[in-house]
């Protein structure tokens, strides 16, 4: 990661975010890490709790039949303890649920705006700089992929919401009182904080742990291996990926239940909102591995979007990224997905990803804008001229004409003009992209800090 990339104060605080998720600094207590302790705790936990009850009900018993003192001493000290380790386990979920609040606060900071134009571009922004991130990691494609799915799935669950509100396109329970998500952005507080409790936390806590159950030991042990050194991104056998599923789905539940539950510690929801909030979450969850209303697809969708941009698949091309992005619009034609929310989605994104290296005849820059008009003709923010020297231009729409991505328009030009072209499509050995955009951008950074 170069330096200019790594100093830039928006990537130290986006990349706080992806580590305070997920991180293999031992000195970072990341989300994740939270998810694997609580299922070890939690079995030992329950154990020495249900050893204690037996124990107290033992010597209720003994009490019962006339036992002296002493017995009455010993049972006290059953239930001190049972008391203490009862104590501890809220301890412990209320430091949980304390990072949780911590992260959803980092990411809607990230991606919310005073008004819906700031909204989508600081949403597009945070998107941008988890590609950038990607580019620069000096891991592998899979390791820091993995890292980057979560808070990128966090931000485009959060512009999916809008429009599931906005356009009314499934009933989640709770979100009735919204009718459109611009309310938010009038000047009654009270609105503000009943929409982030309401509606964009529980969205951001349901996409944080849609696959909490990944991180059980068991699931653990199936996708390492007994031994710790199986490849985790393999393509699993039909039965690993069968008990995989269900694990996921069984524990994702059992952590939002148990190692989370109602987080009433908050100043911006009543003890009443919070209820509700958590209902929602469990709701989400619930219905995205096995559908009732179909409200699940709200985190399904992004999900599925998200796989292909931060594909773990061991012959991933960045350059193949935006032929990938049209599955949803596929999957909604199909049927296989709801048309309307796949619309939705489809209209929020294009099929090039935010921070994505284009060239035109015109300039190179990145992609960085949602809701482009046509699927296929992004918002892009210039940051060379042709000629080599840096631009101070806003985002603009690389029509498909002038856009080098398609050989349509490199056929446009002789072979000598386009030998002269330094187009995305080139491909080196390695199958990458010769225009990484995160590689010049001490070039340009002037211009990302003005975004």
């Amino acid at each position: 990661m170069n330096k200019a990339f790594a100093g830039d104060p928006y990537i130290r605080k986006v990349l706080e975010i992806v580590d305070l998720i997920s991180s293999e600094n031992d000195e970072v207590d990341s989300v994740f890490d939270d998810i694997t302790a609580f299922f070890v705790g939690d079995a030992k936990s329950t154990r020495q709790q249900l050893d204690l009850k037996i124990a107290i009900s033992v010597l209720q018993d003994k009490l019962a039949e006339g036992a002296d003192s002493a017995t009455d001493a010993e049972l006290q000290d059953a239930i001190a303890k049972l008391d203490e380790a009862k104590q501890a386990d809220d301890t412990s979920r209320n430091r949980r649920l304390a990072k949780v609040r911590r992260l959803c606060q980092m990411v809607f900071d990230c991606c919310e705006g005073n008004s819906y134009p700031e909204t989508q571009q600081k949403t597009a922004k945070f998107l941008a700089a988890l590609w950038l991130i990607a580019e620069q990691s000096e891991a592998s494609h899979q390791t820091i992929h993995q890292k980057l799915k979560v808070p990128y799935k966090m931000a485009l669950t959060l512009r999916l919401v809008d429009e599931v509100i906005r356009k009314q396109i499934c009933k989640v329970p709770n979100w009735q009182s919204f009718r459109q998500p611009e309310a938010r952005y009038n000047e009654d507080i009270e609105t503000r904080k009943l929409w982030y409790a309401t509606v964009a936390t529980p969205a951001m806590i349901a996409a944080l742990f849609q696959d909490a159950g990944l991180q059980h030991p068991l699931a653990l042990k199936l996708l390492n291996g007994a031994d710790g050194n199986a490849n985790p991104f393999r393509v699993l056998e039909a039965d690993e990926r069968q008990s995989l599923l269900k694990m996921n789905y069984r524990f994702s539940v059992d952590y939002v239940t148990l190692g989370l539950g109602v987080d009433y510690a908050t100043d911006y929801a009543t003890p009443e909102q919070q209820v509700i909030a958590h209902a929602t979450v469990l709701e989400l969850v619930k219905d995205a591995y096995k559908p009732k209303s179909g409200i699940g697809q709200i985190l399904k969708i992004p999900q599925i979007y998200t796989s292909i941009v931060l594909s773990t698949k061991p012959d991933f091309s960045r350059v193949d990224v935006p032929k990938g992005c049209a599955l949803i619009d596929q999957l909604g034609k199909k049927g296989v997905l709801n048309s309307q929310l796949a619309e939705a989605f489809n209209a929020i994104t294009g099929v090039f990803p935010q921070g994505f290296g284009i060239n035109t005849t015109k300039y190179s820059g990145i992609v960085l804008g949602l809701n482009p008009r046509k699927q296929h003709e992004p918002n892009v923010l210039p940051l060379f001229a042709k000629a080599g020297y840096p631009l101070a231009e806003s985002p603009q729409v690389a029509h498909k004409i002038e856009n080098y991505y398609f050989s349509e328009t490199r056929k446009q030009f002789t072979p000598s003009e386009n030998e002269q072209i330094d187009t995305l499509v080139k491909q080196t050995d390695t199958i990458e992209p010769s225009w990484l955009a995160s590689d010049a951008f001490h070039d340009w950074r002037a211009i990302w800090q003005r975004q």
